[in-house]
């Protein structure tokens, strides 16, 4: 997965759906990209969004593509967290687990050295 830091933009709700996941259209007109609840605040937070809303948000480049990385309405952030299709984790399960095997790779460079 490829994540770099990204700043926050701002798009639209597009589509909200009764599965706990929906689309925002960002601002500067790229394509659509998906967010995903995945924990009950997540869910319980997806409630405040309508189809309108103005939001701002972080994405991030994941195996399946885009995907929201956060959600924030003013100063409140309503969504934290997204789902790898693919790899079957949540982002920060695939972090975290990326971040383990770069170690084990300067490990074993330091070894060979």
């Amino acid at each position: 997965m490829n994540d770099k830091k990204t700043e926050m933009m701002e798009g639209t709700i597009k589509t909200i759906t009764d599965r706990d996941f929906g689309f925002i259209a960002p601002e500067d007109g790229s394509k659509d990209i998906v967010f995903h609840a995945l924990s009950p605040d997540d869910k319980k937070a997806l409630q405040e969004l309508t189809v309108g809303t103005r939001v701002l948000f972080e994405s991030a480049m994941t195996n399946s593509g885009p995907v929201v990385k956060a959600i924030k309405i003013g100063d409140k952030e309503i969504l934290g967290a997204y789902y790898d299709y693919p790899t079957g984790k949540t982002f920060q399960e695939t972090q975290k687990m990326e971040t383990l095997v770069r170690q084990r790779e300067i490990v074993e460079r330091k070894k060979d050295r």
